[in-house]
């Protein structure tokens, strides 16, 4: 079972919270309670978290390490984008993390 009141009480951002043109922030701290819920990037300047998706952990772990504390400050770059599974029929708006002036691993 999950604990929901972990969920409680914690904005999320979602793609309508970001511009067309994408949104550069500063990674403030990571959350995570195993069991409970997914990684959580937190930014300055902002209370909304950013649950990471498999993916977005994964850009996470090869552009800055795979400490995560070793992410806490560091710049990245928000974009919307449409996650498509043509064999399922699935088309999923979400957010798409990248490292700031790094290149797409």
């Amino acid at each position: 079972m999950v604990d929901v009141s972990k969920w409680i009480g914690t904005p999320r951002m979602n793609p309508d919270d970001v511009p067309d043109e994408g949104l550069s922030r500063t990674i403030r701290r990571v959350d995570f309670e195993p069991g409970h819920k997914p990684f959580v990037l937190y930014f300055h300047g902002t209370r909304l978290g950013l649950p990471l998706s498999p993916s977005n952990l994964q850009r996470m772990g090869v552009a800055f390490g795979y400490e995560t504390d070793d992410w806490e400050g560091q710049r990245v770059v928000l974009r919307r984008a449409v996650l498509t599974d043509d064999e399922r029929g699935i088309r999923q708006p979400w957010v798409h993390v990248t490292a700031e002036g790094k290149p797409e691993p």
